[in-house]
């Protein structure tokens, strides 16, 4: 029977890129069914699969994810209990610190510096991406 679910049962704070795996006693010949999702009673996800950790991707900040695995060795069935994780808020990034030369004219060279911070209270390993928007308009 699959038991000693990672993350633990009612798991909170996991990264967004958590591996749901489980053990058993005896794993030899067995194939594993494997449900996964945000209801209650997640969908079948990976049928027949031989490894005890299921990738399920990237996962959603602050979401709750439900999952159970069935353990098959011929005609017997062994299912584990519903277990669920919560993965990490979303980090709170703030822009500090924009700066850049004053007026410039045609063809100059602008120089932008800016920093961000993650201003909430969970350290996390999410990847965020920096974009600059410029707008340029005469007359200013």
């Amino acid at each position: 029977m699959p038991t000693g679910p990672q993350p633990q049962h009612e798991a909170g704070d996991q990264p967004t890129d958590t591996d749901p795996s489980w053990s058993v006693e005896d794993g030899t010949g067995l194939t594993y069914d494997v449900y996964f999702g945000t209801a209650v009673d997640p969908p079948l996800v990976s049928g027949a699969q031989a490894g005890l950790t299921y990738d399920p991707g990237v996962l959603d900040f602050n979401t709750t994810y439900y999952w159970k695995i069935v353990s098959r060795s011929g005609t017997n069935t062994f299912e584990s209990d519903i277990w669920n994780f919560t993965t990490i808020a979303l980090p709170d990034l703030v822009m500090l610190n924009a700066t850049t030369l004053g007026l410039v004219g045609n063809r100059q060279t602008v120089d932008l510096t800016w920093r961000v911070e993650n201003q909430g209270t969970l350290a996390t390993p999410a990847q965020w991406v920096e974009r600059l928007r410029v707008r340029i308009g005469y007359p200013f």
